[in-house]
C-alpha cells in the first residue's frame, strides 16, 4: 500500500493514514510524543524504530508485523504487566483497555517473575477511581499539562502511580483523561447493566452538541445507545459530549393526533386537513433546526421554497453557551453553517414569528425538529393568532401541546446524514441503529408531506438530495464513515 503523508511526519502517522493500527502508550495524537514505552515498534527501511518519533521520508518501506519489531513489542508489554494486576478475565474494564488487546494480540507476552499488583478496594478519590491500573504511560499527566496547561497529576515511579497534585477543575475536560488513559484509571468500572465493550457495535458519527463537529463513536448494543466516545480528531471530547445520551430523552416514536397515538395515514390525513388552507394561501410558516442534518434541511427547503412557494421560513437554534480554545464552541448547534447555505437569506430568526402571526401573514405553523428550543417555545407562546400547529420530533417535550399533530422523526443517530461545522467543512455521519418504532428521516416525512398535500418533493433517495446539494454548490461530506469499527 502506497501513502503520501505531510512533510515532517512520523511513520505512526502515515500507518494511520494507511489505516493500519500502531499499538502505542506513550503516544497520543494531542500530545508531545515521549517513546518511552516502545511498544510502537515496526521495521522501518530494515531498522526497527519507534513509529511515534521516526520521521517518514521518501519512498520508505514500513513493516508493522515483522518479527525482530513484534519480539520487542512483546518484551515492552513485559515491562507494563509488572506492576499491573494479570486479571483480564474479571478486570472491570470489561474490554475498554488497550493493554488488554495488546497482550491478546501478541501472545505469547513474557511476564515477569515479580510479584503484581493487585485489585484494591475503590479508590476515595472519585476521578481516580482505579489508580492500580497505571502503566505509567503519563498521557494524563501531559494531556493536564499542554492541553488543559493545569498541573493537576503526576506520576509516582516505583510502582507507578498517577496521583493528584490539587482539586483543580479540569475546565470541562473530566470526562476526557478516560479516553486519554489506555488502560482505565479514570474510567473505573463498567456501571450495572452496562455490556462489556467486546458486546458492544462502535458506529462512527459527529457529536452534535456544538458547531466544532467532533468525530465520534457511538456504542450500541440491542438498539441501545450507550455512550459517545472520541473517534480520531484530537482523541478526546469535552464533558458536553460525553453527557449527550440520545437514549436518555424520550422520544416519540408514533404519530399522535391530539395527543393520541395514531397511524401514520391518519395522522398525514389530519395534517392535511390542518395545513391545506395555509399552504394555499401562502400563510404557512415552517421552521427548521440548526440541529437538522444538512440533507434534511435541504429536502424541507425544497418543499417550503421551490414546491409550496412560501416567504414565511424560520431558523431556530439554540443560544450562545461556553466555548474554548480547546474543543468546545460558543455555538450549540451542529448545523447553523448548514443552514445559512441551504436556506441563506430567505430564512428568518423564529423570534420573527409572532410579528408576522400578529400581521396576519402567518396562521398556521410546521415545525421541523426545533422541539427542544427554547426560541421556539418563547415564539409559539408569543404567536397568540397562531390556529394550527403541527410538529415533526424526535423527543416529547411540553411545547407539544400547542400541536394538533406530532410526526415522529429519527435523530442524527440513526440516520445517515452530514452537517456543516462552524469551519465549513460538511462532515457526514452513518446510522447507529434503526430509527425507534415508526421514526422516519427528515426528507422522508417532507416527501409524505408533500404528497399528501397534492405535490411530489422529487426526492426518492438520500443520493438524489446530495445530487442536488451539490448542484446547488452545497459541498459534499468531506469523509463518510464507515458504518462499524472499533476505536
Amino acid at each position: 500500500m502506497h501513502v503520501v503523508v505531510p512533510a515532517l511526519s512520523q511513520v505512526a502517522q502515515a500507518c494511520a493514514q494507511a489505516g493500519v493500527q500502531v499499538p502505542a502508550f506513550c503516544h497520543h495524537p494531542s500530545l508531545k510524543p515521549t517513546a518511552t514505552c516502545n511498544t510502537c515498534m515496526v521495521n522501518a527501511n530494515g531498522r526497527v524504530v519507534r513509529a511515534c518519533t521516526e520521521p517518514v521520508t521518501h519512498g520508505m518501506q514500513i513493516f508493522t508485523h515483522d518479527e525482530p519489531a513484534l519480539e520487542q513489542r512483546r518484551q515492552a508489554l513485559s515491562v507494563l504487566l509488572t506492576h499491573h494486576p494479570l486479571q483480564c478475565p474479571v478486570c472491570p474494564q470489561s474490554g475498554r483497555c488497550e493493554l488488554q488487546s495488546q497482550v491478546a494480540a501478541h501472545a505469547p507476552v513474557p511476564v515477569s517473575s515479580l510479584a503484581n499488583a493487585a485489585f484494591g478496594p475503590a479508590h476515595p478519590d472519585p476521578w481516580l477511581k482505579r489508580p492500580e491500573l497505571c502503566v505509567g504511560c503519563t498521557r494524563c499527566v501531559r494531556f493536564a499539562d499542554e492541553v488543559l496547561q493545569q498541573p493537576l497529576l503526576a506520576l509516582q515511579e516505583h510502582p507507578p502511580r498517577i496521583v493528584r497534585l490539587n482539586q483543580a477543575d479540569p475546565l470541562g475536560y473530566t470526562g476526557s483523561f478516560a479516553d486519554v488513559c489506555p488502560v482505565g484509571v479514570f474510567s473505573g468500572a463498567r456501571k450495572p447493566g452496562e455490556p462489556p465493550l467486546w458486546a458492544l457495535q462502535s458506529r462512527a458519527s459527529i457529536c452534535p452538541g456544538c458547531a466544532t463537529g467532533c468525530p465520534v463513536w457511538l456504542d450500541e448494543s440491542q438498539q441501545r445507545i450507550h455512550k459517545l466516545r472520541a473517534r480520531g480528531g484530537r482523541g478526546f471530547l469535552c464533558d458536553d459530549g460525553y453527557a449527550l445520551a440520545p437514549d436518555l430523552a424520550a422520544r416519540v416514536v408514533v404519530p399522535l393526533v391530539n395527543r393520541e397515538p395514531a397511524a401514520w395515514d391518519k395522522a398525514l390525513d389530519h395534517m392535511a386537513h390542518l395545513l391545506q388552507q395555509a399552504v394555499e394561501a401562502r400563510t404557512l410558516g415552517v421552521v427548521v433546526s440548526a440541529e437538522l442534518p444538512s440533507e434534511g434541511l435541504a429536502a424541507v427547503a425544497k418543499l417550503a421554497r421551490d414546491v409550496w412557494g412560501l416567504k414565511h421560513v424560520y431558523w431556530a437554534k439554540h443560544g450562545e453557551g461556553q466555548g474554548d480554545a480547546i474543543l468546545r464552541h460558543p455555538d450549540k448547534n451542529p448545523n447553523t453553517a448548514g443552514v445559512a447555505l441551504l436556506l441563506g437569506p430567505v430564512a428568518r430568526d423564529v423570534a420573527h414569528l409572532p410579528q408576522d402571526a400578529s400581521a396576519g401573514v402567518v396562521n398556521a405553523v410546521l415545525v421541523f425538529g426545533a422541539e427542544r428550543i427554547d426560541a421556539l417555545e418563547r415564539a409559539l407562546n408569543a404567536a397568540a393568532p397562531i390556529g394550527a400547529t403541527v410538529f415533526v420530533s424526535s423527543y416529547d417535550v411540553p411545547v407539544h401541546e400547542k400541536a394538533e399533530v406530532v410526526l415522529p422523526l429519527a435523530t442524527w443517530a440513526e440516520t445517515h446524514g452530514s452537517f456543516v461545522n462552524h469551519r465549513g467543512r460538511s462532515q457526514g455521519f452513518a446510522p447507529a441503529r434503526a430509527p425507534l418504532g415508526d421514526a422516519l428521516t427528515v426528507w422522508e416525512i417532507a416527501a409524505h408531506i408533500s404528497s399528501r398535500l397534492g405535490c411530489e418533493l422529487g426526492f426518492d433517495s438520500l443520493a438524489q438530495i446530495r445530487r442536488e446539494m451539490l448542484a446547488a454548490g452545497v459541498a459534499m461530506p468531506q469523509s463518510e464513515p464507515a458504518e462499524q469499527g472499533t476505536q
